[in-house]
């Protein structure tokens, strides 16, 4: 009998609207996110480097997948302490290898 039984949820005003002020307080956090915080991480120098060396290099930053990208082979080499063997692998904007 115990299986069979199920418990029935009395919805009540306050019950009803709980998920409405979540709702819009996530949407909130959202908005501000996006409108305000990313806007102003664009503005930092690093992250304009690398925008305009992946513009540079051809490179749609919304549609990458790094390991399909023919320039990481030479970054992941140099990551990991080698030297990266053409040229065209190796062309890191300077203001990224000075930082790092």
């Amino acid at each position: 009998m115990d299986s069979q039984h199920r418990e029935v949820k009395i919805e009540t005003p306050e019950t009803r609207f709980r998920g409405v002020p979540a709702l819009l307080s996530w949407c909130l956090v959202i908005a501000l996110i996006w409108g305000i915080v990313l806007p102003r991480v664009a503005k930092i120098p690093r992250v304009q480097a690398r925008s305009h060396w992946l513009q540079q290099q051809g490179i749609d930053a919304s549609a990458m997948f790094y390991t399909e990208l023919d320039s990481m082979g030479g970054i992941l080499k140099r990551l990991e302490g080698g030297r990266p063997s053409d040229h065209r692998e190796s062309t890191l904007p300077t203001e990224l290898n000075d930082a790092e």
